[in-house]
């Protein structure tokens, strides 16, 4: 509603194009956009370290094996 309001239509208009009723039209218009918030959390690790983290697990069937746990302590100094 707020975009097709900023490009000049009329409420009516809007109703038509949209199939809502005015009053759904008007109450969409008389509020503030609110933006929208970002995913998720920024990644913690580069891709080198997850590239680093992921060839140690796969390099063998005991590291294949290990617990969230046991790669946390391995690779505590990241």
């Amino acid at each position: 509603v707020h975009t097709l309001r900023d490009v000049g239509w009329q409420l009516d208009d809007i109703t038509k194009m949209l199939n809502i009723s005015w009053a759904q039209a008007q109450y969409a218009a008389s509020y503030k956009v609110t933006p929208r918030k970002h995913p998720g959390c920024p990644p913690v690790l580069n891709e080198e370290q997850i590239d680093e983290i992921e060839l140690f697990v796969v390099s063998s069937k005991t590291r294949r094996l290990m617990s969230y746990l046991e790669l946390s302590v391995q690779f505590s100094e990241l």
